[in-house]
């Protein structure tokens, strides 16, 4: 188990796409309430090779739809936290990942053209227009709501805080780089390690989940579109392709 794995579940994430387990039609959650997503079209995963060191999660590179689960209320305190890789701009926003329901009303990371980050929520918006991300880079995103205050945190530090809204979102779904309603703001991202939080998680260990990241220069290796994950109840640990391969000659012989 890494550092970081080890620092979100010590954080009882209610849900925790780690994005594992080849062969399937499903994304699967380790979180306390698992929703397992179901795969778009279009929606690529790669053999991992990211910025945490276990290997446990592959890589969600998402061409142009998303992945949800819907049917679950949901209200702050709330976190959502993702790790991103930008390729580059394609000159629309694009939303790593949100909570909403049917008409956009919820939590949504979104990224701009200009690689500044917003946060929405019930209560407010936050927007990192001072502090903009670095594309070919990982970049750790974090918002929290206490239902009194909105954070936006990327990596590690809080860049902005706008007023929180407590009140329950009924039907939400749950978005990873895409939401269809909004008019499809899907992006050329790699996105990893998403998890919701039943919680507002404290400056303090937002910094500490960011200290855990232990290869944040490693890039992602991207498969072809259309690739699959899921298979069985899901996995804290992956292998990547080659390992497989290297254990399956290892039974061989």
């Amino acid at each position: 188990m890494s550092a970081y794995l080890a620092a979100v579940v010590a954080d009882a994430p209610r849900h925790y796409w780690r994005c594992a387990d080849p062969g399937g039609l499903l994304l699967h959650d380790i979180g306390a309430v698992p929703r397992h997503m179901r795969i778009g079209p279009n929606f690529g995963l790669s053999g991992y090779s990211g910025p945490n060191s276990d290997g446990g999660s592959a890589l969600c590179t998402n061409l142009g739809p998303h992945a949800y689960y819907d049917q679950e209320l949901r209200a702050a305190p709330i976190s959502l936290e993702v790790l991103v890789w930008i390729h580059y701009s394609t000159g629309l926003p694009c939303q790593p990942l949100s909570v909403t329901d049917g008409a956009g009303v919820g939590w949504v990371f979104r990224i701009r053209a200009n690689y500044s980050v917003d946060i929405f929520g019930p209560g407010g918006t936050v927007n990192s227009a001072a502090i903009v991300l670095t594309n070919q880079t990982w970049a750790h995103l974090v918002l929290t709501d206490t239902g009194a205050a909105m954070i936006l945190y990327i990596n590690g530090v809080n860049r902005g805080a706008a007023g929180g809204a407590g009140a329950a979102n009924p039907n939400v779904a749950y978005w990873l780089n895409g939401y269809w309603a909004a008019g499809g703001y899907s992006g050329n991202l790699n996105v990893a390690e998403a998890a919701v939080y039943p919680a507002a998680l404290s400056a303090a260990r937002v910094l500490a989940h960011y200290n855990a990241i232990d290869q944040l220069a490693t890039s992602p290796v991207a498969s072809a579109a259309g690739g699959t994950s899921g298979g069985g109840t899901g996995s804290t640990a992956y292998q990547g392709l080659e390992q497989q391969i290297l254990a399956s000659v290892r039974k061989s012989y």
